[in-house]
């Protein structure tokens, strides 16, 4: 180090490093030397022990069965893709509608809104789980429904103003 001198202080003691203009080795953090580094005895690392099925069964509890919800969870999820599928396809005839009406094409949009009803049925879509409340909006979200209903509702309030 080169404290106290009129010299640029050396870059290896900021670094930590070999210092390539005064070919110095800077010592390690704290002012400790490297042969006291190196004399320092520490014990192998061990890879831990892995818990035996016997002592960790009573922290969960044993392991549940999820057989009974895969049925239930595939069949959302194939009412989810039909869903998917109706609302899209009905939602691009409902922009046509849309677009159709700027173009003061009256008879079209009707035409386009009609064939967009004909393809959604949620009802049909999501099958025996329409019976159920929570399953039938779950399922009415996360197949896009609702952005057809607004865009259709937009899209017949439009029509009734031409």
């Amino acid at each position: 180090s080169n404290f106290g001198s009129r010299e640029p202080p050396c870059p290896a003691d900021s670094l930590g490093g070999r210092c390539l203009a005064c070919a110095q080795m800077a010592p390690p953090s704290g002012g400790a030397d490297m042969a006291s580094l190196l004399a320092v005895d520490a014990p192998v690392a061990e890879l831990p022990a892995t818990p035996a099925a016997a002592r960790a069964r009573h922290l969960t509890g044993g392991v549940p069965s999820f057989a009974g919800l895969a049925a239930e969870l595939e069949a959302v999820q194939a009412a989810v893709r039909k869903m998917q599928e109706a609302s899209s396809s009905a939602r691009r005839l409902v922009y046509t509608a849309s677009a159709k009406l700027h173009r003061a094409d009256v008879a079209g949009a009707r035409a386009a809104l009609d064939s967009a009803l004909a393809l959604v049925s949620p009802q049909l879509a999501s099958g025996e789980l329409w019976s159920d409340r929570e399953v039938r909006l779950r399922v009415s979200e996360a197949g896009g429904f609702s952005h057809f209903v607004q865009a259709y509702i937009g899209c017949r309030a439009f029509l009734s103003f031409v």
